[in-house]
């Protein structure tokens, strides 16, 4: 897609490494406004990732004082952008749809997890306190990217650092979790 339409010709344009898709890839009209607030300081990207219904867009509202909580469909769709100016920086914000493991389009999650990953500062995976396969899974494939990524190609992507936060923990219950 460029723009928002699909182009075979643009396409045909995405295929080599990394540093030459990066380059391709736009944020639209967000881009200016990065411009705009933080020629002098530095944008930081917080992403949020986990099962559905576990509070992301809560905890991001909480975070980063958007507003993704607010829209009238509970389950967010596809990834929402906000932008947040703070003294030290541009916080952007990425809230993504969560997974739910009865669905059949979780694979459209790991993509966009990846996404999460080499673009932002931050990533939190937010969960109950049981451990299910999809979130083991996920935080197993983020690590394993570090084999396959070579950091000289892409410096500025996967340099992200991954908070896990465990929801609705009692304090009895806090050193399995620590384990």
């Amino acid at each position: 897609m460029n723009d928002g339409v699909w182009n075979p010709n643009y396409a045909v344009s995405l295929d080599g490494d990394i540093a030459q898709i990066t380059d391709l890839l736009s944020l639209g009209w967000y881009e200016s406004l990065f411009q705009f607030h933080s020629p002098s300081k530095p944008v930081r990207v917080v992403s949020l990732i986990g099962e559905r219904g576990v509070g992301k867009s809560y905890s991001l509202d909480h975070l980063a004082n958007t507003s993704f909580g607010v829209c009238g469909d509970r389950l967010t769709q596809g990834i929402w952008l906000s932008c947040t100016p703070t003294e030290e920086c541009l916080l952007v914000s990425l809230d993504i749809k969560g997974v739910h493991l009865t669905e059949l389009d979780n694979e459209t999650s790991t993509p966009v997890g990846l996404f999460c990953a080499a673009v932002s500062n931050l990533v939190v995976l937010r969960q109950n306190l049981t451990t299910t396969y999809y979130s083991s899974k996920l935080v197993t494939g983020l690590l394993s990217l570090t084999e396959l990524m070579n950091p000289e190609d892409s410096p500025t992507l996967f340099n992200s650092r991954l908070a896990i936060v465990v929801k609705d923990a009692f304090d009895s219950n806090a050193n399995t979790i620590l384990k």
